[in-house]
């Protein structure tokens, strides 16, 4: 058997037994090797006088059992093989028993095993090299019960990590597509798991998606030596929800629930269950007095004829430009050769200039991906002629939200059973990253690794042995600040919309949601025949400073404005919170600094991760967050090598 690198021994006999069907007992085996042997030797003793007699009823018979015992000791271990050396045996037997017939009883014996012994291990080494061209067949994960041993049950755990690293070829051919075996219980892997691993003391730098991610993951594994620390009072970080006096519900940011990993579904059906509600976006843009479907360039019809025209124009002659956007560094640059002068004036330059509080020229095109939706000039053409809505790009388009406590409750529920390991109020002073030490609220403490989920740029400024090309690095990273301005209103629920972009300059903030659309229980009692709320977006920084000056009142003349508050409607409920940290600005020298900076802290035994501590924003959605704080734990616990992050 070939060692795969990270496996232990007895984890590839639980791996190899796995693949193959359950195995017969020895003793039928026997049993069918006994009655052939027999019936073999009888019919052989029936055709002539001389020495086949007694070869066909001495031999064959314990030819038989030998098979038999063979088999019967093979099978379960070596199918293959052990296949091969019954059909090779079967053959040998006949041709010993014929040429002792003719020759004698020596020299038949003698051909029968040789004949047995080389067909046997031809056609069991064929076999076995054949196997991994086949099909892959997925383990007989319904074999694992309470009545596995704890030690059997980690090592295929360990097994299917490994197999999702996507990094052993052979392994993942035939496991990655396979379905989860049942996790084991803590406390069923722990002796196990620790046998295996040897991670010393994990300290985690954070509550929110991430940490909470990376705990969890840590617990499953049966690593309990770990400590979070959270320096406010709650869970959740970004995903937090806040709860105002008045009785709203209020997110972070315009938060929604949708996917990319299997890890994150799992979170959501563990601590969620039926308590998700779901919903098709329905979003658009304001340009104007139109409101066109999101995305914007999918949906050109929707504007006045003149800006229809001016959008359609630029995005032919962008298409049809021998030019592209492949060789298009900078943002801004990438946006006109995609789009033409049309779009990015109309949508795409203004409104990303109020979402990232930097001017486009500035930001790197890397991050793109996903997250901007590029239409050919021939589809957007065709659905202007035809009149046709397409809104139904983007991974966003369907997606689910807590029945009630916000976004926050995912990550409350998730807590709840770590309660003993998060220590709330505890700040990480500083960090000698040397001799893995930190002072937390002034009191000197140890780790053997660090996993740090808050802003990277922070981080490095804690840590008082940090390089000089390193603190250079983090000080070139960049990021913006967001204003959440929520306005609760004694008016019933009456907009189905989900939420909508405002590029608009005069319009204070970018994006406005319709919260109470997301949950009943985002006002108070549940109540949307009485009330509605919506929550506003404002961001801000260096280059684009916030403006505070009524703020508040601003906010709410320009839901007016665009109908989406009554004029005459009650204003029952005006919450304000500032975000410091809300996205990480992928700039032009982004990932020159962190080629710098995540090397020499892993080095050092910090793992920065989460949307800060990674400080990619095409990395920055709670999904991504959450599979990076269990990709990192696995890394520490085996080695596996992390899959989003990487």
């Amino acid at each position: 058997m070939l060692p795969v690198a990270g496996i232990p021994p007895r984890a590839m006999v639980v791996l190899v037994v796995l693949v193959v069907p359950p195995a017969p007992e020895p003793e039928p085996v026997v049993g069918v090797g006994v009655a052939v042997g027999v019936t073999h030797g009888s019919t052989t003793a029936t055709r002539r006088d001389g020495p086949g007699p007694a070869v066909g009823v001495l031999v064959g018979p314990a030819v038989g059992v030998l098979v038999g015992v063979l088999v019967g000791v093979a099978v379960g271990v070596l199918v293959g093989v052990a296949v091969g050396v019954l059909v090779g045996v079967a053959v040998g037997v006949l041709v010993g028993v014929a040429v002792g017939d003719a020759v004698g009883l020596l020299p038949g014996v003698a051909v029968g095993v040789t004949v047995a012994i080389a067909v046997g291990v031809t056609v069991g080494v064929m076999h076995v090299t054949t196997a991994a061209g086949r099909a892959p067949t997925c383990p007989d994960t319904t074999r694992v019960n309470d009545n596995t041993t704890a030690e059997t049950r980690a090592a295929l755990v360990m097994c299917f990590l490994i197999a999702q690293s996507h990094q052993h070829e052979q392994t993942i051919e035939r496991y990655h597509n396979c379905p989860s075996p049942p996790l084991p219980s803590p406390e069923v892997v722990a002796a196990a798991s620790v046998r295996r691993m040897s991670m010393g003391r994990i300290v985690i730098v954070g509550a929110g998606p991430c940490g909470l991610g990376c705990a969890r993951e840590l617990t499953t594994l049966g690593h309990d030596d770990f400590q979070v620390l959270e320096a406010t009072g709650a869970v959740g970080g970004l995903a937090s929800s806040v709860l105002d006096a008045q009785g709203f519900t209020w997110d972070q940011g315009g938060h929604v629930v949708f996917s990319h990993y299997g890890e994150f579904d799992r979170l959501l059906t563990d601590v969620m269950g039926e308590d998700l509600l779901h919903h098709e976006r329905s979003s658009f843009v304001r340009v104007g007095d139109s409101w066109v479907p999101y995305p914007f360039q999918n949906n050109l019809h929707h504007l006045p004829p003149a800006l229809a025209e001016e959008a359609l124009t630029g995005l032919i002659v962008a298409g049809m430009s021998t030019a592209g956007s492949e060789n298009t560094p900078d943002f801004a640059s990438w946006m006109k050769a995609t789009f033409g002068d049309g779009i990015v004036r109309q949508f795409m330059q203004p409104y990303n200039e109020k979402v990232w509080a930097h001017p486009a020229d500035v930001m790197s095109s890397g991050w793109i991906a996903e997250r901007v939706s590029v239409v050919p000039w021939q589809r957007a053409l065709a659905a202007v002629l035809h009149q046709r809505d397409e809104p139904g790009w983007g991974p966003n388009n369907l997606f689910a939200f807590p029945a009630a406590g916000g976004t926050g409750e995912i990550y409350r529920r998730a807590a709840a059973p770590l309660a003993p390991r998060i220590r709330f109020g505890s700040s990480v002073d500083t960090i000698n990253a040397g001799d893995r030490s930190m002072a937390v609220d002034g009191i000197i403490e140890s780790y053997d690794h660090l996993v740090w989920t808050g802003p990277l740029d922070r981080l490095v400024r804690s840590i008082a042995d940090a390089p000089s090309d390193v603190a250079a690095a983090a000080d070139a990273l960049v990021h913006n600040s967001v204003t959440i301005v929520g306005v609760g209103c004694e008016t019933p629920l009456s907009d189905d919309r989900s939420w909508f972009y405002f590029p608009e300059p005069e319009v204070p903030f970018y994006r406005a949601t319709n919260f109470a659309k997301y949950s009943p229980q985002n006002v108070p009692g549940g109540r949307t025949d009485r009330y509605s709320s919506w929550m506003t977006e404002i961001a801000s920084s260096s280059w684009r400073p916030l403006d505070s000056d009524r703020l508040v009142e601003r906010v709410i003349e320009s839901l007016q404005l665009a109908g989406l508050v009554e004029p005459d409607a009650p204003i029952v409920s005006r919450h304000v919170q500032h975000i410091p940290y809300a996205y990480p600005v992928p700039t032009l020298g982004r990932d020159d600094a962190l080629a710098t900076i995540q090397p020499w802290l892993m080095a050092h035994g910090i793992y920065a991760r989460g949307r800060f501590g990674a400080w990619r924003y095409e990395l920055g959605n709670m999904d991504h967050s959450v599979k990076m704080g269990v990709d990192v734990a696995r890394f520490l616990a085996s080695a596996v090598p992390e899959e989003a992050w990487s």
